[in-house]
């Protein structure tokens, strides 16, 4: 009587795996195994989708960066560049994630020529393996077939299969438009000065994490010899227009130095397969607070201006560049005053730059 308990348990307990397992296959909500055609890819779980796309996705071009990439539209990106691309985004995205869904992309599309980086510079600090979240589905980023027992045996993969039956079924999902936030936000001086006090920017910052040191160990354990090692890919570098708060910011907390002294080491290495833009010493841009939402992110009209850019190969920093565009981050710092006459009584300052 007892053998014939566990018995049945044993086949109840198999047969519901088992079946979890098919419906998470059949559906795949993570795009592990193939693209979705009938229903919406989510945009909710990027950490967990943006492998999926790198591995079955067809493209040429991969743009990959945080939150400073998500405004890209990869349709403009192919009328542009004349390619066929993807975006694939992580709000935060640290130095470590870039490098795994990179070894994703690289392992697996033997089409890739283009990749294009945004080197955000807050990225590359802290540990060479800090991520996000301690939930980091590191079973998607493997080719091995072995763990994906974690993926189909997975109740937040259950969850978005039954996600996908329910609400997004039928939808087509647009790849231009996947975590792009370029409309849901008011872009102005107004906005940006509103919010600059209201919340402490980068409360969690620790000055022995922003090191020029730090910086380069975070760059050669995670993306140089992945350049290196694939010399017929062409990696295009570059660094987000942060608003010229930003770069004041970083002079109080004493890391503008740092930064740019990163920024000049990667110039210095003189590989052959990488371009490397600073938009971050375009002052018509940093130094307008209009094109910002806040004090780091920009409107999706810049996200076309650095692929018009990279077309043309304006910006491109050269031999004969590279001092006096890294300098610029320093004036723009500099220009950053604060002006009492109209908000006497006010804690949000109003900016003016300087002649």
């Amino acid at each position: 009587m007892h053998k014939r308990w566990v018995f049945k348990l044993s086949f109840l307990f198999l047969f519901f795996s088992f079946s979890i397992m098919a419906l998470n296959y059949i559906v795949d909500p993570f795009q592990h195994y193939r693209i979705a055609s009938w229903y919406k890819i989510t945009s909710k779980k990027q950490r967990e989708v943006t492998p999926g796309l790198a591995k079955n996705f067809d493209y040429q071009t991969v743009v990959l960066g945080s939150s400073m990439a998500e405004n890209f539209e990869a349709s403009f990106i192919n009328k542009i560049l004349d390619t066929r691309s993807l975006k694939l985004c992580m709000s935060a995205m640290t130095a470590y994630e870039m490098r795994s869904l990179l070894e994703v992309i690289l392992s697996n599309n033997k089409k890739l020529d283009t990749v294009i980086l945004a080197l955000d510079l807050y990225a590359f600090t802290g540990k060479e393996t800090r991520i996000r979240t301690d939930k980091q589905p590191t079973y998607l980023y493997d080719n091995n077939p072995l763990t994906d027992i974690f993926y189909l045996l997975n109740k937040e993969t259950l969850r978005f299969s039954f996600r996908m039956l329910s609400k997004e079924r039928g939808k087509a999902s647009d790849f231009d438009k996947m975590w792009y936030w370029g409309n849901a936000y008011n872009f102005s001086k107004e906005t940006v000065l509103s919010t600059y006090h209201k919340h402490s920017f980068n409360s969690s910052f620790k000055n022995s994490e922003y090191t020029k040191e730090i910086f380069i160990r975070n760059f050669n354990y995670n993306l140089l010899h992945l350049i290196r090692d694939n010399p017929k890919v062409n990696f295009i570098i570059f660094y987000p227009p942060y608003s010229y708060l930003t770069y004041k910011d970083m002079q109080d907390k004493q890391w503008l130095q740092e930064a740019i002294s990163f920024k000049k080491y990667i110039f210095d290495l003189g590989l052959d397969n990488l371009e490397v833009y600073d938009f971050q010493c375009l002052n018509e841009v940093t130094e307008n607070l209009d094109n910002y939402r806040d004090i780091t992110h920009y409107s999706a009209d810049i996200n076309k201006l650095i692929i018009n850019a990279i077309k043309n190969k304006k910006h491109l920093t050269t031999q004969d560049n590279i001092n006096t565009c890294l300098h610029q981050m320093q004036k723009s710092a500099n220009k950053v005053t604060q002006e009492s006459s109209n908000l006497k009584h006010s804690k949000i300052p109003l900016l003016k730059i300087e002649d």
